[in-house]
């Protein structure tokens, strides 16, 4: 039996499927892991192999808090230190089938991005066991106590990398614009409007890597999206190109900083490129008639949740939350001073 794996997402269900149904021992090698969601707990039968570079945990093109959870949960991980570099992806269920394919272990890569992979059964899955149990042998074992020592050494240089990422994108903007690209400093003079929007984490639940899918799709694709119906149509209708964008996590602040491309546009709930129908599990308001309201956004910043600007300020002993809207145009308010201080001190 062989099958290609071409669409967005078919990995994961595929793969899920061959986790769910095989007995005996999942092999799985992948140079860069952060997903834990494919497998489930106890799964003491899986052997994942892994590259290990300082840069793809510093990057966080590795997790190593994804590592620490699978260990947890008794998967046996082995590190390929040397030279050459391990940067196969293959996932071998027992000896009956496995898949070649492009796709790490990894959230966006069983999700959203374009992969190919090739799924088979035969005699060709006993050579592929025995190339996996060749390196497997010759790996170094990972331990718990591995992970929190590297997690304590990387922290500080992981703070560096992500400031010299962000002056490395504001460069790569100049070089191919032809313009002197925007900073965080930029946008808090002159007369810029500012707007803040909810990302609408309810009835979602974070990724196995503490993410959330509908802002990973909106920070990935460029946009700030709501969905009707929501407080602030006339505020969102006014937005222009050059007003400033907030993205507000409830709960937690505001998470991403950029400048708006666009006045909104309008998609059916159910467009093929809708990001609200990649909620999962879909919320029960979903219907034909349900709009979802779109800006392209130019990001220029987007922390992780511990880099939040929370939105709360004491005003004479009371402590003052932010407006409850979907979309609202704060530009006369304290939001953009605080929010300003924030981005601008980390």
């Amino acid at each position: 039996m062989s099958k290609l794996i071409l669409q967005p997402g078919d990995h994961r269900r595929l793969l899920r499927e061959f986790v769910e149904n095989t007995k005996g021992t999942i092999r799985i090698a992948s140079a860069y892991v952060t997903d834990t969601a494919l497998l489930k707990d106890n799964e003491t039968r899986v052997r994942l192999l892994t590259s290990f570079d300082a840069m793809d945990l510093i990057s966080g093109a590795t997790s190593l808090d994804s590592l620490a959870n699978l260990l947890e949960r008794g998967v046996q991980c082995r590190l390929v230190e040397r030279i050459p570099k391990l940067h196969a992806k293959v996932y071998i269920f027992a000896d009956g089938s496995a898949v070649i394919t492009s796709a790490n272990l990894t959230g966006n890569a069983l999700d959203s991005n374009i992969e190919v992979g090739h799924q088979f059964s035969g005699d060709a899955v006993t050579g592929l066991s025995r190339w996996f149990d060749t390196i497997w042998h010759g790996g170094r074992q990972l331990a718990a106590s591995d992970v929190e020592s590297w997690k304590k050494k990387i922290a500080p240089l992981r703070a560096r990398w992500d400031q010299a990422r962000s002056e490395l994108l504001k460069l790569t903007s100049e070089l191919l614009t032809g313009r002197p690209a925007e900073g965080i400093g930029d946008l808090f003079t002159g007369t810029r409007r500012f707007f803040y929007f909810n990302t609408n984490r309810r009835n979602e639940k974070p990724t196995a890597n503490g993410r959330w899918k509908l802002e990973e799709e909106m920070r990935v694709r460029g946009c700030a999206v709501v969905w009707t119906t929501f407080k602030s149509e006339r505020d969102m209708k006014s937005v222009q190109p050059g007003d400033v964008i907030l993205a507000f996590a409830k709960g937690v602040g505001v998470i991403g900083v950029g400048v708006a491309k666009s006045g909104p546009t309008i998609l059916r709930i159910d467009a093929a490129e809708s990001i609200y129908r990649l909620r999962t599990p879909i919320a029960r308001d979903v219907t034909p008639n349900k709009r979802e309201w779109r800006i392209d956004v130019d990001w220029l910043e987007w922390k992780r949740d511990s880099d939040a600007c929370p939105l709360n300020r004491d005003v004479r002993g009371i402590s003052q939350q932010p407006p409850n809207a979907s979309f609202l145009d704060v530009t006369d308010g304290w939001i953009p001073e605080k929010v300003r201080k924030h981005f601008l001190r980390t």
